[in-house]
């Protein structure tokens, strides 16, 4: 008689994990299954008073809210709201159902698909390649999507002060999608009336008996003239944190300096007749990724000005010469190198053109900057048979030069940057670094060793030497373009 097969280890774990995201996933199907509830929204009048309910409908240019603390219906005049918010239910758990299945599935596909290897943790079975992507993958994806449910679960701002009726009209015609009932439809009968001898007159308008006979939505009704006195002047602040790709144009000025010098020899190796050419100046060290912070002041709703700082990366680069005129081994021929590095920091002052969209009807803004600062550099300058990363054994044969310059910079950027909502944004932008710095003249000593060709007798140690090379004065750029992505912060 055939005995039932038990689950291995890593099969179950599949098994419960995914059993747990249906759940989840389910779960957040069956919230999104409920009666449909106009939005919680919470209004600030300009007379200072508050109101916080259901959003039931938009009619005539008004609001109509269920104010649960008073057990009422309200109506709110558009021209009469200082501000508003929608207050919004977190999608973090659902979207954290979401990427744990998506990841899951994904990851334990993948894992099982793999051939077979053996098992164990060093050789993994196909079913211990699908558990642990399941779980890697899984949580990969459980985290993702907590944080974009987080993104469309956050509260929206809304301020109304100093609108145009236009643009009023606009407001009401997006918040109907927020509304419980449509324009014009006739609300339940078992809603509490207006009238309501506990609800102050100041916060109602007095509403339709009845289902308006107009057909007409919010926005082809629009409110009354705005009779709100002309705006104050913006006052934000804007955080941003980028990471950004730049090709540093020194590099190539280093290179060149390499090349006018004489250090552009190949060097060729050969192991068990396996051959490898290398060819100088070559560079050792370029960094390309470098993160940046900026700090940006609205004046006003279309001009900021701030701070933006930002490393400039490691950049060294060598040369390689053979030694000419020297009575040598052919199998030893002498040579040496020649680097020159520089790293740094720049802090500038910016100015940006920087539209500021209400993050309701307009999600998308670009923004122009420039900036004028300074940037400390630390150049480095040696001289040695082996030039390249420094060598503990070799570090007594450089003659190296160290040096600490202020330069100035110019920083010229453009961003696309989209609102999720009033205090988070994501931005995609290039941008331009000019960043000289002076780089010579001066001379350094590059030592080279050698085996003769006719060596002394009774001697097999090698015969050492310097070469005496002059730097040429070079304006090196420590910038160069760039393109990157961040996230902002807006308060």
């Amino acid at each position: 008689m055939n005995q039932p097969r038990s689950l291995t280890p890593p099969k179950r774990l599949a098994a419960l994990l995914l059993a747990a995201c249906l759940f989840v996933v389910s779960s957040a199907m069956d919230l999104q299954a409920a009666e449909r509830r106009g939005a919680m929204i919470q209004v600030d009048k300009k007379d200072g008073s508050r109101i916080a309910g259901e959003l039931l409908q938009i009619q005539e240019g008004s609001l109509r809210i269920l104010d649960g603390s008073k057990d009422a219906q309200l109506v709110v005049a558009a021209n009469d709201v200082r501000s508003l918010k929608i207050v919004k239910q977190s999608k973090a758990f659902a979207g954290v159902g979401i990427g744990l299945l998506g990841g899951a599935r994904r990851g334990g596909g993948g894992g099982a698909l793999t051939p077979n290897s053996g098992g164990g943790w060093w050789n993994p079975s196909p079913s211990q390649l699908a558990a642990m992507g399941a779980v890697g993958l899984g949580v990969l994806g459980a985290a993702v999507g907590g944080i974009v449910g987080a993104i469309k679960g956050a509260d929206e701002f809304i301020s109304c002060e100093g609108r145009t009726p236009k643009e009023l009209s606009a407001v009401l015609t997006k918040l109907e999608r927020y509304a419980k009932y449509p324009a014009g439809a006739a609300v339940a009968a078992t809603i509490p009336s207006v009238q309501k001898p506990d609800v102050a007159a100041d916060q109602i308008s007095q509403p339709p008996a009845g289902p308006s006979d107009s057909t007409a939505t919010a926005a082809e009704a629009g409110p009354a003239a705005d009779t709100t006195p002309a705006s104050r002047r913006l006052r934000r602040i804007h955080i941003d944190l980028g990471l950004n790709y730049v090709s540093s144009a020194g590099v190539g000025t280093l290179k060149d300096v390499m090349r006018s010098v004489g250090f552009d020899h190949q060097d060729k190796s050969c192991f068990w007749g396996l051959c490898n050419t290398a060819d100088y100046p070559r560079v050792w060290k370029d960094t390309a990724l470098v993160s940046d912070v900026r700090i940006d002041y609205s004046l006003n709703s279309k001009w900021a000005v701030g701070l933006a700082y930002s490393p400039i990366g490691s950049h060294r680069v060598a040369g390689r010469e053979e030694i000419p005129n020297v009575d040598y081994r052919p199998t030893y021929p002498p040579v040496t190198e020649l680097a020159t590095e520089y790293s740094g920091q720049t802090l500038a002052a910016t100015a940006s053109l920087l539209p500021i969209p209400d993050a309701f009807l307009k999600k998308d803004t670009v923004r122009a900057s420039l900036g004028v600062g300074v940037s400390r550099i630390k150049t480095s300058l040696g001289g040695g048979p082996d030039a390249g990363p420094p060598s503990d054994g070799l570090a007594y044969h450089l003659d190296g030069r160290e040096l600490t310059k202020t330069a100035p910079a110019i920083l010229v950027s453009a961003d696309w940057i989209h609102f999720f909502n009033r205090t988070l944004s994501f931005n995609v932008g290039v941008q331009y670094r000019y960043i000289p710095f002076s780089l010579g003249p001066q001379t350094i000593s590059a030592a080279y060793s050698y085996y003769p060709a006719a060596p002394p007798p009774g001697t097999g140690t090698p015969t050492w030497d310097a070469l005496s090379v002059a730097i040429p004065k070079r304006t090196v750029n420590a910038g160069g373009i760039g393109f990157g992505m961040g996230f902002g912060f807006h308060w």
